[in-house]
């Protein structure tokens, strides 16, 4: 197969069945050829984003200085977690507790007694606990597959 010359290639000599050779080559493989050239333009466009790309991600002094920010905040963190963690045990035990306090005054009430402890009762809490539990799963499993974020704090 002839190559087209450069500006510091000499020209090969063609001869008439070298001629007729490369143009049922070209002929035959036009679109083959065509297809190449496409590829390797896209090639060369995907390595020349990724050149810029990579020229961009140095580490700079800003980046340093937003990391060193944060660490500072270490303690600030550690406390605010620690106050979350009391307000969760602390709410979790007093809510509980209050359920069951309103509970005993309710059951009182001996209509209420005999709905609340009726098997459709029963059937309908459970349905809805796994109604409650299946919707927390659901949106655990995408804040941690990074779909969603975590739900927002109230």
């Amino acid at each position: 197969m002839s190559t087209t010359p450069t500006d510091n290639q000499p020209k090969p000599q063609i001869h008439n069945e070298n001629f007729e050779k490369e143009r049922s080559f070209f002929e035959d493989n036009e679109n083959v050829i065509t297809n190449q050239v496409a590829s390797l333009q896209k090639e060369l466009a995907e390595e020349i984003t990724l050149s810029k790309k990579l020229d961009s991600t140095q580490v700079s002094e800003e980046k340093i200085n937003k990391v060193k920010e944060f660490l500072s905040k270490k303690e600030k963190i550690e406390t605010l977690y620690k106050q979350i963690r009391e307000l969760d045990s602390r709410l979790k035990e007093l809510i509980l507790e209050n359920k069951v306090k309103a509970g005993k005054i309710s059951e009182l009430d001996s209509e209420y007694s005999i709905l609340v402890n009726s098997q459709e009762a029963l059937d309908l809490t459970l349905t809805v606990r796994n109604i409650r539990d299946s919707l927390k799963n659901l949106d655990d499993f995408l804040v941690k597959e990074g779909v969603k974020g975590p739900a927002s704090i109230n």
